[in-house]
Order: C-alpha cells, then sequence, then structure tokens
C-alpha cells in the first residue's frame, strides 16, 4: 500500500510538471489575480486547526481588448509567483478565523524595436515583498451532521494594507500592479454552501466573495469584486482525490485622480482541475487554472494559466475526537 501511494504522488508530480511545461507555451495573466483559498472550504471546527503553505505562479503575454485576443506593440509579459501561509482556527462551534498571508515576486518585460535597424531592446522590471494580509471571520448557519451532510456558511472580513504600495526605481514609483500591497483596506462578504455525498465518496460546493476595496493614502482605489465559484471532489481511495472547479471574477475599474481609469477591471471565467493526495493529518494538492472566457475594457494582458501546489496540515486541540462529516467542511 505505501510502495502504491508513493507511485501515485510520482505520477502526480509528473502531470504536473509535464501540465506545467505545456502551458508555459501558451499566454496569460493579470498580476493582481485573486486566489480564495480558505475562502472555498467552511468551517474549521471548534479548538481546531487548519495550517497551509501554498505556492503559486501566475504568467502572461497576451493582450486582450473586451473578447479579442488582440497583438501587443509591446510585446508585454507578466508573472506573479507568491509564497502563501494561511491559519484557520476554531474559536467557537459554530465560529472561525482564517488568516491569509503572503511573500510575493512580480515581474514585468516589455520588448520595443529600435528605431535604427531590425533590432529590439528588452526592459525588465522586478519587485518583490510582503503582500496584505487577509482575515475573514465565518460562521456555521447550517452544520453538517451525519444524517444531513450540508452545511451553510456565512462571513465577513478585511484585507489589510500590510504590503508596501511605494516601491520606487531610481525615484519613480512603481505602478500600483506591480506593488507587493495596494495600501488600501478592503471588506469581505462571503458565502458558503457544500453537500456531501459519502456513500458515493463525492462532495459539491459553491462559495461567493465579495470585496470592497479602499482607497490608499494617495487617492488610489482598486476596483470592487466577487469571485464565486462551483467545485466538486471525489475519492478515488480514501487518501486520493481528484478535484474540479468552475470559477468567475468580476472587477470594477479602478479609480484615481478623480476618474475611473482605462484598461482597468473585467470578467474572466476559468476551470480549475487538481488532485489531493492524503496521508493522517497531511493533504498535498497541486492544481492548475485555465481561463476559457474574457472580457476585458481597453487593453489589457490578461490572465492565461495559473499553477500551484500546497499542502496543509489539521491540528486538534480538543482532547478526545468528534465524529466528523466527510466532505468540505473537514478538510
Amino acid at each position: 500500500m505505501k510502495l502504491e501511494r508513493t507511485l501515485v504522488v510520482m505520477i502526480c508530480g509528473v502531470f504536473f510538471i509535464v501540465g506545467r511545461s505545456y502551458l508555459n507555451a501558451q499566454g496569460c495573466c493579470t498580476p493582481g489575480t485573486s486566489s480564495l483559498y480558505g475562502a472555498e472550504r467552511g468551517i474549521a471546527q471548534y479548538r481546531t486547526l487548519n495550517a497551509s503553505l501554498a505556492y503559486q505562479y501566475n504568467f502572461a503575454n497576451r493582450a486582450y481588448q473586451g473578447l479579442q485576443q488582440v497583438d501587443d506593440l509591446l510585446r508585454r509579459t507578466a508573472s506573479v509567483q507568491s509564497l502563501n501561509i494561511e491559519l484557520e482556527y476554531g474559536l467557537a462551534d459554530r465560529v472561525s478565523l482564517l488568516m491569509l498571508g503572503s511573500y510575493v515576486w512580480k515581474s514585468r518585460e516589455f520588448t520595443t524595436s529600435s528605431a535604427v535597424g531590425s533590432g529590439s531592446q528588452t526592459t525588465t522590471f522586478n519587485t518583490n515583498g510582503v503582500g496584505d494580509v487577509t482575515l475573514l471571520g465565518k460562521y456555521a448557519v447550517i452544520r453538517p451532521t451525519i444524517t444531513s451532510p450540508f452545511e451553510v456558511s456565512i462571513g465577513l472580513g478585511a484585507k489589510l494594507p500590510t504590503g508596501s504600495y511605494t516601491q520606487e526605481l531610481d525615484g519613480t514609483r512603481y505602478p500600483i500592479d506591480l506593488q507587493p500591497g495596494t495600501g488600501g483596506s478592503d471588506l469581505l462578504g462571503w458565502v458558503f454552501v457544500a453537500r456531501s455525498y459519502p456513500a458515493q465518496q463525492l462532495s459539491f460546493y459553491g462559495s461567493f466573495l465579495y470585496r470592497y476595496a479602499g482607497s490608499n493614502p494617495d487617492g488610489y482605489k482598486v476596483g470592487n469584486e466577487w469571485i464565486a465559484s462551483l467545485g466538486a471532489e471525489y475519492s478515488i481511495v480514501e487518501w486520493f482525490q481528484l478535484s474540479l472547479q468552475l470559477r468567475g471574477r468580476s472587477a470594477g475599474e479602478d479609480f484615481a485622480s478623480g476618474r475611473f481609469l482605462p484598461s482597468t477591471g473585467g470578467q474572466m471565467y476559468a476551470v480549475l482541475p487538481g488532485v489531493i493526495y492524503r496521508e493522517g493529518n497531511v493533504a498535498v494538492g497541486m492544481y492548475s487554472l485555465l481561463p476559457f472566457y474574457r472580457n476585458l475594457p481597453g487593453t489589457q494582458v490578461s490572465l492565461n494559466y495559473l499553477v500551484g501546489i500546497g499542502m496543509q496540515s489539521f491540528f486538534d486541540f480538543r482532547g478526545s475526537p468528534e465524529p466528523q462529516v466527510e466532505g468540505k467542511n473537514s478538510k
């Protein structure tokens, strides 16, 4: 059994590497692409802790106007790498608190043709630093039971301006989408619904997150945003799961200097396939995000793929174990 599990993990690793190599041949991404992490599962049980560490890579090099891909005269590419740390603790019988922090590396490249001859010049800008911290309080309106494995949870939270938004190069400040943070405080509203079918080793879930963005001290305000997800998980065996998710994201235009800024905001829909391996209280997951629809105002370089790998550990401080319902809430 141990050898079998080891082989499955190796196969998953090959799948991840080959998938990433294939995706690198394609285009990509808006550097500020959101990720939901713990907002796509129910509350942590009382006196338990979920701790996660994840790495994500985004890459972009295709420009869009509205629904159409267009030529980009600057031949822009953008990438974002992030190391994300997540902690969620069950404060009470129906209440848990989620905290998400990150360290990000952002890069943007422009290629311009030479005024003389057929040569070209490439300019690259790089930034890195601690990102903004997100806090989300969750409340279980309907808790799942063995006879009724259905749950509904709601939550409120905030994104705090812990990341720098003032990094410069030779006295010139980088644009906001190259900064590790936005400089503004945001308010969050959240809803989560899930239904498990233990006999079929299958669970379905949906989540909705709305972010109302605040202005930073310079008066810059990123667009308000909503993210909606529908997903399913299927256990092939007790320790190995497949996951598939459909995600939609819509962001409003940024606002600064008394006006809405062109070529900001827009809508995107994507699928997220993934695999999950579990061993005791530890889970390892690998996933990718593949957009299939974009509608962007102005001209923007838009996300074409995201790949990631993460590990989650579960700690129980209750003393004696309680019955758990298999599904999204018991991650």
